[in-house]
């Protein structure tokens, strides 16, 4: 609706500027100060990815190539997430991880510049298309008290009131966003496309996604608090999850052709 090189831009500047603050809230030694930008840092991100999806997708007509660059995609995930330990490894077991964040900050320059020279301008999608912002408050409201209370309920208790509240009012968001979606002219998720094959696939990847959290923080602490491994011998064994994350990214270009997408 607004143009997807522009919110790309958006988004990456975004990122540079709490990328930046989060390294300079280490100086501050307050840590809800350090949480809140790592906060707002995450919402520039959530702006690239699905711009420079979109893009990708718009550039590229549908095909094996298309499919291609798409696996492409999805490899950047292992790659960054090494990059990304071997940086941070570095940076702390040398006692300077600020620049974990100042280098990540350099890269997000180098992308602007980069996305500005680049990145051709798509052509905005011209329809009666409005933006369904009471379906985005809703829906990302309800996941956001509902994400909440799943991670402060076990520090503080599923008997705290507060944590049973913010759960109840949660789950009554999302009740009100699937009632919304049904409702408005131009919905997030069309009615369309919810139904039960969808509904099974992102229970999957909900679920996927969970246990990945779940196995990247006792990794770590596997690592680092009971073999004692430094941070860096802690990022070379990151090797088998570039390895095998960019095999199975680029094992899906091969499959697609000839199974379902699911």
């Amino acid at each position: 609706l607004y143009g997807l090189k522009k919110i790309l831009l958006i988004g990456i500047s975004w990122s540079l500027i709490w990328t930046l603050m989060t390294g300079i809230a280490g100086y501050s030694h307050n840590i809800v100060f350090f949480c809140l930008c790592r906060g707002f840092q995450g919402i520039g991100l959530a702006f690239i990815l699905p711009s420079a999806i979109g893009i990708a997708g718009n550039l590229y007509p549908n095909g094996q190539r298309k499919a291609l660059v798409f696996c492409f995609v999805a490899a950047c995930a292992p790659t960054g997430a090494t990059l990304g330990v071997v940086f941070g490894a570095l940076t702390a077991q040398f006692g300077h991880w600020q620049w974990a964040y100042y280098s990540n900050a350099i890269v997000l320059a180098l992308m602007c510049v980069c996305v500005v020279y680049c990145v051709p301008k798509i052509k905005h999608h011209h329809s009666s298309s409005k933006m369904d912002w009471l379906g985005a408050i809703t829906g990302v409201t309800g996941l956001i008290l509902f994400n909440f209370s799943f991670n402060q309920a076990p520090e503080v208790g599923w008997s705290s009131p507060y944590i049973i509240v913010l759960l109840i009012v949660g789950v009554l968001f999302l009740i009100a966003f699937f009632y919304i979606e049904k409702r408005v002219e131009s919905p997030i998720l069309p009615s369309e496309i919810m139904n039960t094959h969808l509904l099974l696939i992102l229970s999957v990847i909900a679920f996927g996604w969970a246990s990945f959290s779940i196995w990247t923080y006792y990794y770590w602490t596997f690592l680092l608090n009971l073999k004692n491994w430094t941070p860096l011998s802690g990022a070379a064994s990151y090797g088998c999850l570039l390895f095998f994350g960019i095999v199975a990214s680029l094992m899906v270009s091969v499959l697609i052709r000839k199974i379902r997408a699911s």
